[in-house]
């Protein structure tokens, strides 16, 4: 489960993604940033479902992991402080083949998508 904070204010961004954008793009982005503390085995996204959060990870691991017709897992990914989850919503898409979820408990910002 993901419990929601109140927003970091003006401290810079944890997540390196987040602290290489412009002054002006994060501005854009900060309004619909979340804190969110996020626990071992939170989903982050399921294969073939619609992504409702983007998430940024501050602090802990998320596994990117392909799950096979017979329901074999295979990681294929790690995100970290360096990225976020959800790049198929930046390229256009609103779901992902792929199932992501936390591996090792942290924090990050999350952006909550449209219902």
């Amino acid at each position: 489960m993901a419990r929601v904070s109140a927003a970091g204010g003006s401290s810079p961004p944890q997540n390196q993604l987040l602290a290489v954008l412009l002054p002006s793009d994060f501005a854009l982005l900060q309004p619909h940033l979340q804190l969110v503390v996020l626990d071992l085995k939170r989903d982050m996204e399921r294969p073939n479902r619609r992504i409702r959060s983007v998430y940024f990870m501050e602090a802990g691991i998320a596994s990117v992991v392909a799950v096979q017709p017979d329901d074999t897992q295979v990681e294929v990914g790690l995100i970290g402080r360096e990225g976020m989850s959800g790049i198929a919503v930046v390229l256009g898409g609103d779901q992902s083949p792929h199932s992501t979820y936390v591996q090792m408990a942290g924090k990050g910002q999350r952006i909550l998508g449209r219902r």
